[in-house]
């Protein structure tokens, strides 16, 4: 147990919203990577946390596993290029010596969504809105943000910029 007297504010602000990150390119960097058990237990994993570096998502994490170990030899042959992918966008030359190689080095990351009710390959419906990693490019690869990417804001307006501007 740990002693919360002093610390209880009623007037603070709950958190709310977080959840999965619209589809797009985002300019992220790895915080955190561990090696960790598989869901089924089969296998082994390695769990990458990533952040978000700017826009309107600047600051919102999200999660990457890469499958190790484990009877799906696609899965871990998908890891493997996986580990490539971010060899390469982070900038190393040669063969990294561990994950945290990988750490605070800003890199683009494509990630697609789905919604909740979802069914998935294997059959399962996912229950919650999610994200999946698809591609990793270097910082310096002249990426300009896409249609789909989350824009900074750039005006004071509060009109969405998806909203068409009558002329």
């Amino acid at each position: 147990m740990a002693n919360l007297t002093g610390f209880y504010d009623p007037s603070a602000e709950i958190p709310t919203g977080g959840g999965a990150l619209p589809a797009g390119w985002y300019f992220a960097q790895i915080i955190e990577s561990e090696l960790r058990d598989n869901y089924n237990k089969d296998g082994e994993e390695y769990q990458f946390t990533y952040e978000v570096m700017d826009g309107d998502h600047k600051g919102r994490k999200f999660w990457h596993s890469i499958a190790r170990s484990g009877p799906d030899t696609s899965r871990i042959g998908k890891g493997q290029g996986e580990i490539n992918a971010i060899t390469a966008a982070c900038g190393i030359k040669g063969a990294p010596n561990d994950t945290q190689d990988f750490h605070y080095k800003p890199h683009w990351v494509r990630l697609s969504f789905v919604a909740a009710g979802t069914s998935s390959k294997s059959g399962n419906t996912y229950q919650k809105d999610r994200n999946f990693l698809n591609e990793w490019k270097p910082a310096n690869d002249g990426m300009a943000p896409t249609q789909d990417s989350p824009q900074p804001a750039t005006s004071a307006s509060s009109t969405p910029p998806w909203v068409a501007k009558s002329a």
